[in-house]
This record gives structure tokens, C-alpha cells and sequence, in this order.
């Protein structure tokens, strides 16, 4: 595979990430240039755009885009400190069997690659944690069409 623009007119809107969130692990393969490669990864219900370390990106051999990312609170500081690429990223996803083409931010290690952490009382509130492995982001799953129960944390996925 080519790196070569797969997201066409595709229109890559600003993110917002919510307070609340639940956190689910789930495997999934990432395509790109270098292949299919498999992952156990966090998908997170308080993020719409996906994140990646570095050496994920350049293991499945992802696309860089022209666009850069604006408007998310935490990728903006991300990229004002040098620590994630300022610009969009680009792969296919595969969750449930479905899928597709998505976009994501690069981050340059996983030192620096962090969600909130799920909120069990007020001291938590701002507080984060880091991660090591992909965080897909709920526009990935909408596009997929893939529903979450949040009742429960394995298995929560479905089609």
C-alpha cells in the first residue's frame, strides 16, 4: 500500500474530549504501508480522535497529512511542548471485522501519550494516566457503526 491521500474530501473536524469517560480494551489490527499489525487497545468514550505513540505509527507504517490538529485542548499543548506531531495521521482500523480508513494523532512517546482517568470521586477530576498502546476515540467507532453498553467493560462492544 501507497501512502497516498485515502481520506479524499473528508472533512477532519475539531475534537472535544468530555470529563466523563469509560475506558475498554479491545483488539483491533492497524494497516499501513509496513502491513497489518494487531493490538490490544483502549478505547475511550471521553475522546473523539484516536492517538498513537510514534513508534506504533512507523511499526504500521501510517500516513502523514497536511492537516494540522487544532482545537483539542490536550493535543494543542501536546504540540506547543514538542511532544506529539502537529499534523493528522492516517491508517486503516480494523474492530469487529469492520473497517476503515481513520485519522490520528502521533504522540512521541509513550511517556507523554495520556487520557483522563475515569472519574471515581471529585479528587480525580484533571488527573491522567498514561498509556502505551492505541486510544481510539468514539469517531472511529461511529463511522464503524460499532454501539457500546456501557453497563459493562468486557464485551461492550457489538455491531
Amino acid at each position: 500500500m501507497e501512502c497516498e491521500d485515502k481520506i479524499g474530501n473528508r472533512i477532519v473536524n475539531d475534537y472535544h474530549m468530555m470529563k466523563y469517560s469509560l475506558k475498554i480494551h479491545e483488539n483491533i489490527e492497524l494497516s499501513g504501508s509496513n502491513g497489518t499489525h494487531e493490538y490490544s487497545a483502549l478505547i475511550d468514550t471521553g475522546a473523539e480522535i484516536s492517538m498513537l505513540t510514534e513508534d506504533m505509527a512507523k511499526e504500521m507504517g501510517a500516513c502523514r497529512t497536511d492537516i494540522l490538529h487544532k482545537g483539542i485542548r490536550q493535543v494543542d499543548e501536546c504540540r506547543e511542548n514538542n511532544m506529539c506531531d502537529p499534523y493528522y495521521y492516517y491508517g486503516k482500523i480494523k474492530i469487529l471485522g469492520k473497517e476503515i480508513w481513520f485519522t490520528f494523532v502521533v504522540c512521541k512517546s509513550a511517556d507523554i501519550c495520556e487520557v483522563p482517568i475515569t472519574v471515581q470521586d471529585k479528587e480525580d477530576v484533571g488527573s491522567f494516566e498514561k498509556v502505551n498502546h492505541p486510544i481510539i476515540g468514539m469517531s472511529v467507532l461511529k463511522e464503524l457503526g460499532i454501539k457500546i453498553d456501557t453497563s459493562k467493560s468486557k464485551d461492550a462492544l457489538s455491531l
